[in-house]
């Protein structure tokens, strides 16, 4: 069965989740990263653990 257009389960998806990040990944490199393989991101979400002074090994990104 095809989904409907305009229907709750259509297949256009644009934000994933990276996940197992390098720890001492910077923000800055990921950008890096992801303008180097076609950018195209509205947003760009890497949460940080600020008592251990580096990210949590996952990032969120929206593409558009």
């Amino acid at each position: 069965m095809a989904p409907e257009q305009g229907s709750a389960f259509s297949d256009e998806r644009t934000a994933i989740m990276l996940r197992r990040l390098p720890p001492k990944l910077a923000t800055e490199k990921l950008l890096q990263v992801l303008d180097a393989i076609g950018g195209g991101y509205d947003f760009v979400y890497m949460p940080h653990d600020r008592q251990k002074n580096r990210n949590v090994a996952l990032a969120f990104v929206n593409y558009v």
